[in-house]
């Protein structure tokens, strides 16, 4: 128990978890270590190709330039300078599928669901980037509330806005070389 949620226990990179009937009944799921600092844990086949391209085809029409909330020294730099990906932050309710990963989701992380947020479908384009940054903020660092590229502010300034636990990627399709994320 780290905080009072329970992680993964990470062992040693390397080290694999078997989680039977995760995916569908009567199969494995392996959960692979990584990483121990920073908890890193790689999922094999977690989502179906089915399921890839449902995110996809749901979240196509409507993908606009990502928004980048500015750290207060940052005020005035343009949005380009950090993001240049387009995303959707796609509503799993009411859609079967969808419903059925983030339960997979709750059940993989063993954080209840209403923990989290929409899938965030992000693409890049070649020679697109997002600069480094972490997925947790000190809200002092955002008291100026500058948000650019439109998309909704996280609304850190206002205190609206929670820091994630954790992060789960979800790789819709592969390419050659390049798309890690560090």
């Amino acid at each position: 128990m780290e905080g009072g949620q329970w992680l993964w226990p990470p062992v040693e990179v390397g080290h694999v978890h078997v989680i039977p009937g995760l995916t569908a009944p009567g199969t494995e799921t392996r959960v692979v270590t990584l990483s121990l600092k920073p908890l890193v844990v790689e999922v094999e086949n977690f989502l179906s190709t089915e399921e890839a391209e449902h995110i996809i085809s749901r979240a196509r029409p409507h993908m606009e330039k990502s928004g980048v909330a500015l750290k207060d020294v940052d005020i005035g730099k343009a949005a380009k300078e950090f993001r240049t990906s387009s995303q959707y932050f796609l509503p799993t309710t009411r859609d079967p599928m969808l419903e059925k990963v983030d339960a997979r989701v709750m059940h993989l992380t063993r954080i209840p669901i209403t923990h989290a947020e929409y899938i965030q479908v992000l693409k890049y384009d070649v020679g697109e980037h997002y600069s480094a940054h972490h997925d947790f903020f000190d809200p002092s660092d955002y008291a100026g509330g500058g948000v650019l590229g439109g998309g909704g502010s996280y609304r850190k300034a206002q205190g609206l806005a929670s820091n994630r636990l954790a992060t789960v990627f979800f790789y819709l399709n592969d390419v050659p070389s390049g798309g890690e994320t560090g």
